[in-house]
This record gives C-alpha cells, sequence and structure tokens, in this order.
C-alpha cells in the first residue's frame, strides 16, 4: 500500500528559531533561567516563553478524530540549563552505577593566568549542592545566578570535597583524571529523585593531558586549540577541533576509563574489549 504525505514549512513571525535558519543557532539560556527564579510566576514564565524558539512537531500518539497525527507548537532552548550530566533522569530510575563525563573546564583568567578553569563545571558543583565561584550571586546548588537554590543538587554536599581535592590533584600532576567512588543520594523535588541511597559513580573529568598531545604530529599541534577538550562551544568550531576532540576522547576512555569501569562493575582488568551490552541492567553510562 502506498501513501503520499504532503509536508510544507510554516513560518512564524514571532519565532526567534526561523532567524536561527539563517543566523548561526539561538538559545534562550538566560530566557530559562529567568523562569527557574523563585519569583517567577506562571504568567511570566509562560511569556518568556514566547522568545523561545519553536516547532512544530507531531506525535502518533496525539490524533485526531480522523486519527490524523495533529502537529502542535512547542518551545526549544537550551536543555543544559538544566541537565548537562545526564544523571538526573537516571538517579530518578535508582540507577546503581553510572559513568559520568564532564568537560566543562573551559580556560579564562579569572585569576590572573589563561588556564583551565575547574569553576567552570558548574553542573558538578551544583550536584553536590556547592557554589561556585564564577557567577556572582549564585545560590548553591545553582549553576547560574537566577535559578533557585538547591535546584540541581542530588549528593550530599559533605562528601564533595574529597572528589574535588582528588581531581585538582591529577589535574595538577597533567593526568587523566578518573575518580571512582560511593556517593549519597538526596531528595530533590524538582527531578523527582527520591535520596536517602548510594549510587557508585565514575567520574571522568576530561582535561587537557600532555601524554596525549605530545604524541600527536608537530603539524597538528601547532594549529590545534591547545586546550582540547576544554573548548567552548560557542567558539566556532571546525573540523580540526572536532577531530582532535574526538580523537582525544577515544584515547582518554581507552587510557583510563575502562579499567575504572570494569572495576566498578566487579570485573577483571583486562586487555579485552568492553561489551557493548552488559548485564548489569543497573548500569549506564553517560
Amino acid at each position: 500500500t502506498e501513501a503520499h504525505m504532503k509536508v510544507e514549512p510554516q513560518r512564524h513571525f514571532f519565532n526567534t528559531g526561523v532567524l536561527a535558519e539563517y543566523q548561526a543557532a539561538s538559545t534562550n539560556v538566560f530566557t530559562f533561567e529567568a523562569s527557574q527564579h523563585p519569583l517567577a510566576g506562571k504568567c511570566a514564565t509562560a511569556a518568556r516563553a514566547k522568545l523561545f524558539p519553536h516547532s512544530s512537531m507531531f506525535s502518533p500518539l496525539d490524533v485526531d478524530k480522523s486519527s490524523v497525527p495533529v502537529s502542535r507548537e512547542y518551545p526549544l532552548s537550551d536543555s543544559g540549563v538544566m541537565e548537562d550530566l545526564g544523571h538526573l533522569l537516571l538517579l530518578r530510575r535508582r540507577v546503581s552505577k553510572l559513568l559520568i563525563f564532564d568537560g566543562s573546564a573551559t580556560p579564562d583568567n579569572r585569576t590572573g593566568t589563561y588556564t583551565i578553569d575547574m569553576d567552570n563545571m558548574v553542573y558538578t558543583m551544583a550536584a553536590f549542592g556547592q557554589v561556585n565561584k564564577v557567577y556572582p550571586g549564585v545560590l548553591p546548588g545553582a549553576p547560574y545566578p537566577m535559578i533557585q537554590k538547591d535546584y540541581l543538587k542530588v549528593f550530599e554536599p559533605s562528601e564533595f570535597p574529597p572528589l574535588w581535592k582528588k581531581a585538582k590533584e591529577l589535574v595538577r600532576a597533567r593526568k587523566p583524571v578518573v575518580v571512582r567512588g560511593n556517593y549519597t543520594v538526596v531528595d530533590n523535588e524538582h527531578f523527582g529523585i527520591t535520596g536517602g541511597w548510594k549510587v557508585e559513580i565514575v567520574w571522568a573529568f576530561q582535561t587537557p593531558i600532555p601524554e596525549w598531545t605530545l604524541a600527536l604530529p608537530n603539524s597538528t599541534r601547532s594549529v590545534m586549540d591547545p586546550f582540547v577538550p576544554n573548548v567552548k562551544a560557542v567558539k566556532g568550531l571546525h573540523k580540526l577541533d572536532m577531530g582532535t576532540m574526538s580523537q582525544y576522547a577515544s584515547w582518554y576512555t581507552e587510557r583510563a576509563v575502562v579499567d575504572e569501569v570494569r572495576a566498578m562493575l566487579n570485573r577483571v582488568v583486562s586487555n579485552e574489549p568492553v561489551p557493548l551490552a552488559v548485564a548489569d541492567v543497573d548500569t549506564v553510562v553517560v
């Protein structure tokens, strides 16, 4: 049986997403932040949502009386403002073992020297209810200003200092930053997470590693960003940036992450490849 579908693009004057098609990507980070402010009411939040890019979407489960899917307009925004590590819904499902990558220690000169800044890892810090030093006025457990206190807190704050101390020691030693530990999950009403239990996590913080950089051809090192993989997305990435970060991620994972994951899964450390599917259904790689 053959069927034909006619698709026509719709243009809306009050839709910044249309402009994004002509003028790079449109993001609404600060609009979202404002919607999470404790004083933001439903009317104000709905009004701000009008400024988001919108897109028509349909679902086969949302149909009209003739069983034809109904197209609806939905606002789109930078979801990273509320979930950048991929752990929140997994904790809600009580997944007991996680591998979490965070490569957001982008460089700045906040300390007087232009170098990577661990305090830019605002989502990891917020997960432990910490206050980052990058954005003035930010509250504990929030990644940015205007977001309410403990919005992203899901781990016991007192367990953060040992993790951070070990991570910074490895950064100073210019070694791969991979730390495994057990952490206490706390209640988070915003995301429906019930605390009072332990989760085992392999934290993989990606930072520049001389062992990898010095193994590259001189012609590559001379033109690549010296702070790979900690490159800001707004930098205007080209094929070389994407290629070097991809190769770094492969090397870093095989060099430092795989053995820790095997140990977390109680597997014998060996040179055998990691299977794509593991028997432990409580384990999810983020």
